[in-house]
């Protein structure tokens, strides 16, 4: 399946029904159980623990195979600033310097379960949002926001999207841009 108009710097969201994507979507009282990062027009960079290919951690891959591999609802998200802030060479030179990093999968419950606040952000492993969060800060289109906090859910729900389309499914991202960014550490 192909996503229409994907430009670098869009975000992919998935929702996906299986015991892990039930088990975020319950500790985050979300709909969003994963997100990439759009790097080309059909290229994704993301943080998964196992994917159908057995890859863990952070590294690209086509989005239409992720897109055509998912049987869930899945959305696109285009960022309000992409295309006046939006640092395409910082983000390239970060995500070259990060691929191969491992998936954070203690900071992800962490941040799901939402008990352990004021958590410092580390880069030494990644999961999905923290990812992504991380590249909106260093593209220079998102401050202020510890990535390390910041759950799918979270990250969809930012005031920051200029739009979401629905590419697969019938179910809206709950929450989607509602929440202002001076206020994100709030909820």
């Amino acid at each position: 399946m192909k996503v229409e108009d994907a430009q670098f710097g869009d975000m992919i969201a998935f929702n996906t029904p299986s015991l892990i994507g039930n088990l975020i979507k319950t500790a985050t009282f979300g709909n969003v159980t994963h997100v990439a990062f759009v790097t080309g027009s059909d290229e994704i960079v993301e943080s998964t623990m196992l994917d159908s290919s057995d890859k863990d951690g952070v590294y690209q891959k086509s989005l239409s195979e992720k897109v055509g591999a998912c049987n869930g609802d899945i959305w696109h998200l285009r960022p309000e600033k992409i295309m006046t802030h939006m640092r395409k060479d910082r983000c390239d030179a970060y995500i070259e310097s990060i691929l191969g990093f491992p998936y954070d999968k203690a900071q992800a419950a962490k941040s799901a379960l939402d008990i352990f606040t004021n958590t410092p952000e580390d880069f030494n492993a990644f999961f999905c949002s923290e990812l992504c969060t991380k590249l909106y800060k260093v593209g220079g289109i998102l401050k202020g926001v510890n990535a390390s906090e910041v759950t799918p859910v979270d990250l969809c729900a930012l005031k920051m999207w200029n739009w979401c389309r629905q590419i697969q499914g019938k179910n809206e991202i709950r929450k989607f841009n509602k929440i202002p960014l001076e206020v994100f550490d709030e909820y």
